[in-house]
């Protein structure tokens, strides 16, 4: 009998010290944040917030590059979201004639400090494409593009 005892107790404690670790006993267990109504919110769904298990390298140099494949001119807005300050880093909004391919921005301009991450966020008409980039060696350029059929995209290379 103080066997089973010893081993609920002991079962009880692992449990509770492993909920304790993954953040369920801070008082928010759904995991959800709160935003100002006024700010954009912006995606994690990429899970960009992992945590790295290899050393990685700052490389702050990082260019969003813009694309207009439709056949007609496009008002694009273009958005750089620093997810470590929770500000918006930039914003673009211009026109753009068929066949546009050319950096608009550099991520270096932001001033960020260390590895951390940008969401870069296209918007053409009702169309919405968005991509997280992080300042490391790892990342690349990010690349927003308005396809031949309207469509919006985003991508950012990768090791």
């Amino acid at each position: 009998m103080n066997r089973r005892t010893l081993v609920t107790s002991v079962a009880t404690v692992g449990t509770t010290a492993v909920a304790g670790c993954s953040g369920f006993l801070d008082g928010n267990e759904t995991g959800e944040t709160t935003n100002d109504p006024a700010t954009p919110v912006f995606s994690t769904a990429d899970a960009s917030d992992r945590e790295r298990s290899q050393p990685e390298q700052v490389d702050h140099e990082h260019l969003v590059v813009l694309k207009n494949q439709a056949e007609s001119p496009r008002e694009v807005r273009l958005t750089v979201f620093d997810r470590r300050r929770g500000v918006q880093a930039y914003l673009l909004q211009s026109t753009y004639e068929p066949g546009f391919d050319d950096a608009v921005y550099d991520v270096e301009h932001a001033d960020p400090t260390g590895i951390q991450s940008y969401e870069v966020r296209i918007e053409v008409d009702d169309e919405t494409a968005s991509t997280v980039l992080w300042t490391n060696q790892c990342y690349g350029d990010a690349t927003l593009t308005v396809t031949a059929d309207g469509d919006v995209t985003a991508t950012v290379d990768t090791c």
